[in-house]
């Protein structure tokens, strides 16, 4: 009786170890790939910021030539007067 008490009991730690390897192995998997989602989230959200901020430059550079450009143009009117 002894014996079969202990066999089943090794034989309930057995699964119960492979059970906790089963979920370390599938949780490991999945942290992994929110870590990969979450990574390229981050590299996309960096490309948009620095498209933004090009873009923002890029602008005020115009806008800066536009300035010149009216600033030139009213000079010259005045000039002609």
């Amino acid at each position: 009786m002894h014996e079969y008490m202990a066999s089943e009991t090794d034989r309930a730690l057995r699964a119960l170890k492979g059970l906790v390897r089963l979920k370390s192995l599938v949780q490991g998997h999945s942290v992994k790939r929110q870590a990969t989602s979450t990574l390229r989230c981050m590299q996309t959200l960096s490309r948009v910021q620095s498209k933004i901020q090009t873009r923002r430059i890029k602008m005020a550079e115009e806008n800066q030539a536009l300035q010149r450009q009216l600033l030139l143009n009213q000079e010259l009117e005045t000039l002609r007067w």
